[in-house]
């Protein structure tokens, strides 16, 4: 984390002095929250269909089309079944990736 200061000078309105609060960087998989009264940041993971590859970032991104993520707090996505994406980001399960025109899913057993 880092250390934020504050100069509050304008003494018609306020003594003179400093204010500090704790900056906390979110990690990978993490985006900022809230912040707390004493100005300490909250970093929450990454919500399913999500991710967040590095730290820093000030919110996470939604997995592309071709991918998706279905936990909490990733820092990349899963890649959809070949030949195959969802009908918009953020895809949370594999079921959600469709076949190409022309393509259809192998059979499995049972």
């Amino acid at each position: 984390g880092s250390l934020l200061v504050h100069m509050t000078s304008d003494a018609v309105h306020q003594d003179a002095g400093f204010a500090a609060s704790f900056f906390s960087e979110c990690s990978a998989g993490f985006q900022p929250g809230s912040t707390d009264p004493a100005g300490n940041d909250y970093c929450y993971p990454c919500p399913i269909g999500q991710f967040a590859p590095y730290s820093g970032l000030d919110a996470c991104s939604r997995c592309p089309s071709h991918q998706y993520q279905p936990q909490l707090g990733q820092t990349s996505c899963l890649d959809c079944p070949a030949a195959s994406r969802a009908n918009y980001e953020g895809a949370t399960s594999p079921a959600e990736c469709l076949c190409y025109p022309g393509f259809h899913a192998p059979e499995g057993p049972g």
